[in-house]
């Protein structure tokens, strides 16, 4: 599993020691509202940090925890996933998705980290292509 740098961030493959700061991220209505419309409990934050833990054992790559490299703050995440989404028509290529914690917001931390996340994806994958879903 891979650590990306950037200027500002570090970027970490997701591990059980982000829990908290997912816990807190996925309760927040204001980052959730284009997402899914709702905050998550911390049962639903624990199922998904399982899937992403499971994502990098099962495929070789998937979602990193984004922090300030100067202050360790958590900042949000970016992956590169394969979610099998039941979607029409479904993805025929590898996922990018990224979030950023409201206060993290306008600062161009996330276009950071989706670089990185790129770059790496380009250099070490072997898809020709990735895709991503906006709402």
């Amino acid at each position: 599993m891979t650590v990306l740098t950037t200027q500002r961030l570090t970027l970490t493959p997701v591990a059980v020691g982000d829990m908290d700061d997912l816990t807190a991220l996925w309760a927040d209505a204001e980052f959730t509202r284009h997402i899914m419309g709702r905050g998550l409990s911390e049962e639903e934050v624990w199922f998904r940090l399982l899937r992403d833990i499971g994502h990098w054992q099962a495929k070789g790559y998937g979602n990193w925890s984004i922090r300030e490299t100067t202050t360790g703050a958590y900042v949000g995440s970016v992956g590169v996933l394969d979610y099998r989404r039941e979607i029409d028509p479904p993805f025929d290529a590898p996922e990018l998705g990224w979030g950023v914690a409201p206060a993290f917001q306008g600062a161009g931390l996330a276009r950071e980290a989706l670089e990185a996340a790129l770059a790496w994806t380009d250099a070490y994958r072997l898809e020709p292509r990735t895709v991503c879903m906006i709402s």
